[in-house]
């Protein structure tokens, strides 16, 4: 039974990259030149055995892909749709210019020790100067089970927002500081001051490497200086 994650909903499907395959990918061409070939008994079969072994070929090898990384494949058919949002600061409720959102994805994949997350790609963008930021999403997917984005929003000198996407409505912590104006996540940063702990200042980031995540790490960065910390590298460090 084939079971499709996140159906596309009418509207869902504008701008999101789609993969075509053509119709003749699957089928064999025997017409060249407008001749058709004349197969003996023996020449027939030989290309009856031959469809056969490639088909089963193809299917072992769709078999692989879909199940290298889980036991079974969860979500053949999957939506990953663009991302809005504004930033805004707690109190006054005004939007934040240059405030840093950083979008990763991940996959899971088994081993000995149980499942793991796996790296699948980065995304980053500053809001603008009325606060919202666009991350365009990965579209629609075929035999990739990707887990819900995660993303991570800071600007120096405020609070620090950490939270896959479907949390912003489901999450019982944050979904209530969360407003939304449709699709549209409005997320308040708060002003931070001197009696906030250091931790608050300098937030943790994703264990990605720091290439992929240049923007946040500058941003971080503001941050560590202004409390005379040393700066991070925006590099990855090579062995």
């Amino acid at each position: 039974m084939l079971i499709v994650n996140n159906v596309p909903q009418p509207g869902d499907l504008e701008d999101l990259p789609v993969l075509i395959i053509p119709a003749h990918s699957f089928t064999t061409q025997w017409s060249i030149a407008g001749t058709t070939p004349q197969l003996s008994c023996v020449e027939r079969e030989k290309t009856m055995k031959t469809a056969i072994m490639a088909g089963l070929g193809a299917l072992l090898m769709l078999t692989a892909i879909s199940g290298c990384c889980r036991p079974a494949l969860h979500h053949p058919i999957s939506l990953d749709g663009n991302y809005k949002g504004r930033v805004v600061e707690e109190e006054s409720r005004e939007p934040l210019e240059g405030a840093v959102v950083t979008a990763v994805w991940y996959y899971v994949c088994p081993s000995v020790a149980g499942p793991k997350d796996h790296f699948y790609h980065a995304y980053e963008t500053v809001t603008d100067e009325e606060g919202n930021f666009f991350i365009p999403g990965k579209g629609i997917r075929l035999f990739v089970d990707l887990d819900p984005v995660n993303v991570y929003v800071f600007k120096a000198g405020y609070s620090y927002l950490r939270s896959g996407w479907d949390s912003l409505k489901e999450g019982l912590i944050i979904r209530d500081k969360i407003q939304w104006e449709g699709k549209r996540a409005i997320i308040p940063l708060r002003k931070l001051t001197d009696e906030d702990s250091l931790d608050s200042w300098i937030p943790s980031r994703p264990t990605i490497s720091p290439d992929k995540m240049r923007l946040l790490t500058l941003e971080v960065n503001k941050a560590r200086i202004a409390k005379g910390l040393r700066p991070l590298s925006t590099k990855e460090d090579k062995q």
